[in-house]
C-alpha cells in the first residue's frame, strides 16, 4: 500500500482535558473492566470483513 493511500485512512479521536477529570475517580480495575466490555461490544457488533480491515490498517500505523 503506498503512503498517500496510508495516509487516507489516518484517523484521530480527541478527547478534551476536561473530559480527563470524569474519570479520575475511577479505579484502574473499573478502566480495564469498560475497555474489556467496549472491545467485546465492537466484537459482536461489527461485520467480521470491517474488523479485518480495521486490524488491517492498524498494523500499517504501527510500522511507521
Amino acid at each position: 500500500m503506498t503512503q498517500k493511500r496510508k495516509e487516507a485512512f489516518h484517523f484521530a479521536f480527541r478527547i478534551p482535558c476536561e473530559r480527563f477529570k470524569d474519570f479520575t475517580g475511577i479505579s484502574a480495575e473499573e478502566k480495564l473492566r469498560w475497555l474489556e466490555e467496549a472491545r467485546d461490544f465492537v466484537a459482536k457488533t461489527v461485520p467480521p470483513e470491517k474488523l479485518a480491515l480495521w486490524r488491517r490498517f492498524a498494523s500499517l500505523d504501527r510500522s511507521r
